[in-house]
C-alpha cells in the first residue's frame, strides 16, 4: 500500500471539481464496484464557487453562470496577460457578459436553433443561440469569439452569420484540434 507522501502517491493528477463532484463522481464510479476508482487514479480537489486556481502557470479563475446545474464559466489567464475565457454551458446574460469583458478570446456555446425568450425559466433553458452568442461577446468588448457547442439541427454557417449580425469582430467555429494562441 501507498502512504501520504510515496512517489506514486504525489504523482496523481489533481482533479478539480465543483462543490459535490467527487460525492457525485464516488456515486458513479460505484457502479464499478469500486467507490475509491477516483480517489486513487486522482488527488481530487472540489473548488470554491467564483474561486481562482492555479494550475500549473496558469492562473484560472471560475464564475458560476446560468444552467440547468452548477456551472462555472473558466478564465485562463496568459503570462502575457491575455484571457480566454469558456462560457460552458449557459444562457445568455449579465453574468457571462460581465465575466469574459474584455477578453482575447471567449468560446461560447451556440447550442439552439433559434433565440428564445428571456422569460423562459433557467430549469428551462440553460443554454444560448449563435445570434445570443454573438451579442454576449459584442456586449464583453471582446477581440475574438469562438462557437462551440453547436446543436446538429444548427447549420455552422448559418451560425456564423447570426453570431457576425450582433458581433464585428474575429470570429469562427471551434473544431476537433483546435487551438488558439494567446
Amino acid at each position: 500500500t501507498l502512504g501520504p507522501g510515496d512517489a506514486a502517491e504525489r504523482d496523481r493528477p489533481r482533479l478539480h471539481l465543483p462543490p459535490g463532484g467527487l460525492r457525485s463522481l464516488r456515486e458513479l464510479v460505484s457502479i464499478w464496484g469500486s467507490d475509491r476508482l477516483i480517489d486513487d487514479a486522482f488527488e481530487p480537489v472540489e473548488y470554491e464557487v467564483d474561486d481562482r486556481l492555479q494550475i500549473g502557470p496558469i492562473p484560472v479563475r471560475l464564475s458560476r453562470v446560468p444552467h440547468f446545474t452548477l456551472t462555472h464559466a473558466v478564465e485562463l489567464t496568459a503570462g502575457s496577460g491575455a484571457r480566454a475565457v469558456y462560457g460552458s454551458d449557459c444562457r445568455a446574460g449579465p453574468e457571462i457578459e460581465r465575466f469574459a469583458a474584455g477578453a482575447d478570446l471567449l468560446l461560447a456555446e451556440a447550442t439552439l436553433p433559434e433565440t428564445e425568450p428571456d422569460s423562459v425559466p433557467v430549469s428551462e433553458r440553460g443554454h444560448m443561440s449563435a445570434t445570443e452568442a454573438g451579442a454576449v461577446a459584442a456586449a464583453a468588448g471582446v477581440e475574438r469569439l469562438v462557437l462551440t457547442h453547436i446543436s446538429d439541427q444548427v447549420d455552422p454557417a448559418n451560425a456564423v452569420a447570426s453570431a457576425r449580425r450582433e458581433f464585428a469582430g474575429e470570429l469562427e467555429v471551434a473544431a476537433e484540434g483546435s487551438s488558439w494562441e494567446l
